[in-house]
Formats: structure tokens, C-alpha cells, sequence
């Protein structure tokens, strides 16, 4: 087995030092072990030299310029080889701080970039299912059946401000709970009579009630000959904000060729806010069912009159 020792360059003198080197004497076996010699920390590098006859080794003055001792020196105080792996080393870690650093800065630019340009976009989207147009004096108002207590107090605004004396409502039919508590002689109101409640309570006194339609489809189809009926000029309809668009289409198809003119007055009291919708539960939910249907009224009528 090889041996070990501590390498001690200097006595003590002025201009002496002491270094500390790993000296790793070859065996018959050609194995290897290595320590630290001196002072300091070990440095990893290796000499290979036959063993001496003594344990120390103690060299006075100067160390000799040899080739070993050049190498012994080098390693210990840290040669170029070793000081150029720990400035790569501490340079490769700076480079990643740095990367590291200006990706967390991008991010936080787009988070703020992104927040400060989505917003507008989904004001956007919130405004494509409202409709806005003028209202003028009307013959009658008339309520979707799904317009509900928004609707009920968008009609009585407009009758206070004169835009008409008369509001009539769509009735809806009775589903099949309704129809239970009708068999059981249970009274029980329908959304159309609570509709008629709330508008005589708002001080509404001319109240009169369409036909039983199940939705805007059906509400296209029966409006058209009620007003030729009536002889009705003008007419005003009045649904939540997040229906107006759609109804709205809705109703050009379907009063194509007569002669009555209808404005669509979307409901101020709804819960739709087209402004923040994506804030809320119900606004999400409200925001995707009716820009689906929107789509689809788009895709099956590209261009309604």
C-alpha cells in the first residue's frame, strides 16, 4: 500500500511558508489514497513519486523549481486550472440568477400586461348580448317571459315617464310541478301571475296578458299577428340586458313584412352586468349560455332581417 505524510515546504524562517499539498506515493498495486497535508482545506490534485524512506519531509528555504514542486505549488495555491472551474462555476451561477431574475420579471410585466388588456376585451364580450337603442313613445310595452322582477320595474319606469299607459305580459305554461299542485287543488302562481302581482303593487293599472309562449322563439311567433290584431304602431319589449341581443335578431326575422316597429329595451335592474360579469359565479354561467346561443342564432341565420 502507498503511504501518506505531511509535506511541511518551509522552517520557520523569514520568506518561509507552509502549503498544504497532497502527495500521493504509488504502490505495488498501483492504489491510491490521498490526505490533507498542512493547513487549509485539500486540494485535489495528485503526485505521483516512489515512496521516501521518511515520513517527513521537511525542505528549508525556497521551494526547488522543479517540475513537481512547481506542480505541488500550482495546486495548492490554486493554479489555474483550478481557479478557472470556480470562476466558471461561480460565473455559470451568476448567469442563472440572472436568467432566473428576468423571467420573474417577465412574468410579472405579462400578468399586467395581460390583466391590463383583458379586461377591455371582456367588456367587449359582456356588450355583444346587449342591445342599445333610442325609446320613443309606444303603443304598449310588452315583457318577455323570462324578463321577470327586472322587467317588472323597467315597465313601470316607462310608464312613469310617459313612454306608454299599457304593459302586457307573456304568460308562460305551467310545467309539470305547477300542474301537480293544480291536480292537488293547491293554489299556486305561475311567473306570469307573480309578473301582474308586481306590476299592480309598482302602481302599473293597464295589465293585459299575451298568449303562453315557452321562450324567444315562440315569443317571435305569436307577437307578429297580436299586433296586426291590435293595429299596434309601435311597440316596446322589454328582456334582461344578457337576452337583448338575441332577441333582438329574433324579432327582425319575425316581424319582417308587417308594419308594426318594435324597440328592444333591455331591462336597467338585471342581474347581468356586462361591465363585470367575469367577477361572479351567476355572470360566468349567465355570460356562456347566451353567447352560445348567440352563436348559434349566428350560425343557423347569418343574416337576420
Amino acid at each position: 500500500m502507498g503511504q501518506f505524510d505531511k509535506v511541511t515546504i518551509g522552517a520557520g524562517q523569514p520568506g518561509d511558508f507552509d502549503v498544504p499539498v497532497i502527495v500521493v506515493f504509488a504502490a505495488p498495486d498501483r492504489a491510491a489514497r490521498r490526505r490533507p497535508i498542512g493547513i487549509g482545506a485539500t486540494v485535489d490534485r495528485r503526485v505521483h513519486a516512489p515512496a521516501p524512506a521518511s515520513h517527513d519531509i521537511t525542505a528549508h528555504g525556497p521551494p526547488a523549481h522543479d517540475e513537481n514542486s512547481d506542480a505541488l505549488a500550482g495546486a495548492a495555491l490554486g493554479g489555474p486550472s483550478v481557479m478557472s472551474e470556480s470562476c466558471m462555476a461561480f460565473r455559470r451561477s451568476k448567469r442563472w440568477r440572472i436568467l432566473v431574475l428576468g423571467l420573474v420579471a417577465l412574468a410579472a410585466f405579462a400578468s399586467l400586461a395581460v390583466r391590463s388588456s383583458r379586461e377591455p376585451v371582456l367588456r367587449a364580450a359582456g356588450w355583444a348580448l346587449v342591445t342599445s337603442e333610442p325609446i320613443a313613445a309606444a303603443d304598449v310595452i310588452v315583457l318577455t317571459v323570462d324578463s321577470g322582477a327586472a322587467g317588472a320595474l323597467e315597465a313601470a319606469d316607462l310608464v312613469q315617464e310617459g313612454i306608454s299607459k299599457r304593459v302586457a305580459i307573456f304568460m308562460d305554461p305551467p310545467d309539470e310541478k305547477e300542474r301537480e299542485f293544480i291536480r292537488r287543488g293547491v293554489p299556486y302562481d305561475s311567473d306570469g301571475a307573480r309578473q301582474i302581482q308586481r306590476l299592480r303593487l309598482l302602481g302599473v293599472t293597464d295589465v293585459v296578458q299575451i298568449s303562453e309562449v315557452d321562450g324567444s322563439e315562440g315569443e317571435g311567433l305569436v307577437l307578429p299577428q297580436w299586433c296586426d290584431e291590435h293595429q299596434f304602431g309601435s311597440i316596446i319589449v322589454v328582456a334582461t340586458k344578457d337576452h337583448s341581443r338575441r332577441l333582438r335578431r329574433v324579432l327582425d326575422r319575425a316581424m319582417k313584412g308587417h308594419l308594426t316597429r318594435i324597440t328592444v329595451q333591455p331591462a336597467r335592474y338585471s342581474d347581468f352586468d356586462p361591465d363585470q360579469w367575469w367577477k361572479t359565479r351567476s355572470g360566468i354561467r349567465t355570460e356562456i349560455v347566451e353567447l352560445q346561443k348567440l352563436l348559434l342564432d349566428f350560425a343557423r341565420h347569418p343574416i337576420s332581417l
